[in-house]
């Protein structure tokens, strides 16, 4: 029986991904660099300092990913103070929910703790969680299992009583690896069944709201 669950933030519960990419993309261009969508993609579900490395593979040893991506935060928080934070179809109904039937619930996410408090409390969710778990506080990043470990420790809740809502490939790998049954709600990318372990997919959250409701968390 679910008695938690492990939320993933970007691509899941913000439609960050997207605006993200846009906003790379004018910053790469300013500066000489190239930001395509395959390049975007393997950036998703890892930790900056991941995608740092893969980006000096690319743009050079001398590119400063560290000044890159604090320009990029401060950029989209910019956006996001303008536009709004743009919330994932059915997320706030689909919390409301878990927090009426006693469900526990946490963000996992590989983004740096600053940086989810930003998002989630401009997106006006942030105080729907019980815990949080980000990037910048474990050793290892998805697709290792610890992030999910960690997060079914923080709340006191053993793996088989938990199930993770992600969106990236990186996310569900991490879910498999860590023997936590895994929720996709596809983004960006559709998710490839034949290399990851999937228990269901859905549209939106509002779906699984939905499946979450009709099956009483029995799964």
């Amino acid at each position: 029986m679910i008695k938690a669950v492990i939320f993933d933030m970007d691509g899941l519960l913000v439609d960050s991904e997207r605006v993200t990419f846009e906003t790379l993309g004018e910053m790469s261009k300013e500066n000489g660099y190239i930001m395509t969508k395959d390049i975007y993609i393997k950036l998703l579900g890892i930790t900056n300092k991941q995608a740092g490395v893969m980006l000096k593979s690319i743009y050079g040893e001398d590119f400063d990913y560290q000044d890159y991506f604090g320009r990029l935060h401060t950029e989209m928080t910019k956006r996001y103070e303008k536009e709004g934070v743009p919330v994932k179809k059915g997320a706030k109904e689909l919390l409301a929910q878990l927090r009426e039937d006693g469900i526990k619930t946490i963000v996992a996410s590989s983004s740096d703790s600053e940086w989810v408090k930003t998002t989630l409390t401009l997106a006006g969710i942030f105080d729907c969680f019980d815990d949080y778990i980000c990037g910048d506080e474990v050793k290892n990043a998805k697709p290792d299992p610890e992030i999910f470990l960690t997060a079914c420790k923080k709340i006191g809740t053993d793996k088989e009583n938990a199930v993770v809502l992600e969106d990236s490939f990186n996310g569900i790998l991490s879910a498999n690896r860590a023997g936590i049954k895994a929720i996709c709600i596809p983004d960006m990318v559709q998710p490839d069944t034949d290399k990851l372990d999937i228990y269901r997919i859905f549209n939106d959250l509002e779906e699984v709201k939905n499946y979450f409701k009709d099956v009483d968390y029995e799964i």
